[in-house]
């Protein structure tokens, strides 16, 4: 534990972490530990691609020598980039305003992410970064300024392509195409694509807000602002799919809610299904997507099933956090939770909070219908339904799967009872219990047989 501990504060001293991601990793690295696995802390780090394998012989060597006493010579911990120069000035100048963001991001992952979380001022064509908004496995998201398309913008970039393989660009271009494609006020818009030093980049409009599911945590918003959030993104998500477009990873962490107004915006296409494309990008038997947001033929990995009801389902999925506060199915493990999800009924959300509407508890069990044809076939069919709920408090459809259901019943009774005035429910109440003491009295007194008439005989 010392010696990991050290090694973690010679990379702090190095500048090749802060305080806090030492931290997280060492907390990783226990986890690890306690799954029986043996491997070093510098090992783990290799593997995770946290640092090269140089760089570890050299650290190693430092730290070594250092808890020794050994004087050694102190070793740039960054391995050279490529010496791609721009304007005349070479691209790996000290001056953070000349620094390219290309050639920082063809460093090792480790330096990668320390240089770009500093990243303002760098240079990426003819953008200007100012920070890092988001990173991923996949890529990386800046905000950026552009002298023709606008003072601010968001910048998506594919991280180097000695660590990206082919599958993954194929799948970013793919993304940067199905987004050119859509012009909807609830999908992000793109300005511009390509590639520059070997990187495929797209820019975006950049949107001031935060994502859904930062939203959703925070609570701030009602429950019909977020119901209207989804009747909006079920409209988005129409207008994606009249272009042959499936999202396939709609989940509220995909979703930027602007902050002037509470409309969301569709973004992250990289795992979109274009039935355009006859092309195959997705491994036979692979399952794509978020787990607890995927629809039964997902979880099948049924490939050829995959059609708009599936990002119906997801939505239905939202819906149903939303109005409960949950996920309609959570497990223990991934295969538990895809068994869940392809043959249990989720709980009626009535059962979970008796407040919920059951027109809008109706449209979410509409929308998680396991079999496709059961679900709204389009998102315009399950916004209409939404709307028609908030402007005249029903809806038009009821899901197949509910059929008899005393959840419903019981909200359906509670509603109609707290709506009569406090005076006529209890004159009601009255003559019930009237007409039932009668029936009563009836039952006891009205029963009972008469008695023989006995005729004498004449005489």
């Amino acid at each position: 534990m010392k010696e990991e501990v050290g090694f973690l504060k010679l990379l702090v001293e190095k500048g090749l972490i802060d305080e806090d991601e030492a931290k997280s990793y060492y907390r990783a690295f226990q986890l690890v530990r306690q799954h029986g696995q043996s491997q070093s802390l510098p090992a783990w780090l290799v593997k995770r691609g946290l640092i090269t394998e140089d760089q570890c012989r050299l650290l190693t060597a430092q730290y070594r020598a250092a808890t020794q006493g050994v004087q050694v010579v102190n070793v740039p911990m960054v391995l050279p980039v490529d010496s791609n120069t721009e304007n005349g000035k070479d691209s790996t100048d000290d001056d953070p305003n000349a620094q390219s963001l290309a050639e920082t991001l063809k460093a090792s992952p480790l330096d990668s992410r320390r240089k770009a979380s500093r990243a303002k001022g760098m240079r990426f064509g003819k953008y200007r970064v100012r920070r890092e908004i988001a990173r991923g496995g996949m890529g990386a998201v800046y905000e950026v300024s552009h002298p023709k398309f606008g003072e601010t913008l968001a910048l998506k970039v594919l991280l180097s392509r000695s660590r990206a393989n082919e599958r993954q660009r194929k799948r970013f271009l793919r993304e940067v195409e199905t987004i050119q494609r859509l012009d909807h006020p609830g999908i992000i818009q793109v300005f511009d694509a390509g590639e520059i030093d070997n990187i495929g980049y797209l820019t975006m409009e950049y949107v001031e807000g935060l994502p859904m599911d930062e939203v959703l945590a925070a609570g701030e918003l009602s429950r019909d602002e977020l119901v209207r959030i989804i009747r909006d993104l079920a409209l988005a998500l129409d207008h994606a799919h009249q272009f042959g477009v499936i999202h396939r990873d709609l989940k509220p962490a995909n979703v930027l809610i602007r902050s002037q107004s509470p409309t969301p915006v569709l973004t992250d296409f990289g795992l979109a299904k274009d039935l355009l494309d006859s092309s195959v990008l997705s491994r036979t038997g692979t399952v794509i997507g978020t787990p607890r947001y995927l629809s039964p033929e997902q979880v099948m990995a049924e490939h050829e099933r995959i059609d708009p009801t599936t990002d119906i389902y997801a939505l239905g999925v939202m819906l149903y956090e939303i109005l409960t506060g949950v996920r309609p199915f959570d497990a223990d493990s991934v295969e538990s939770l895809y068994q869940k999800i392809e043959s249990e009924p989720p709980a009626h959300p009535v059962d979970i909070h008796d407040d919920v509407p059951i027109g809008l508890a109706e449209i979410c069990l509409k929308a998680l219908s396991k079999r496709q044809c059961d679900r709204y076939q389009s998102g315009e069919d399950m916004a209409k339904d939404i709307d028609c709920f908030y402007e005249h408090g029903t809806v038009r459809v009821t899901p197949e799967s509910s059929g008899f259901n005393f959840s419903a019943i019981k909200y359906r009774l509670k509603t109609n009872i707290n709506r009569i005035p406090p005076p006529v429910l209890t004159g009601i109440l009255g003559a019930l219990l009237v007409i039932l003491m009668a029936i009563i009295l009836l039952l006891i007194f009205g029963g009972a047989e008469p008695e023989p008439v006995i005729e004498l005989p004449p005489r």
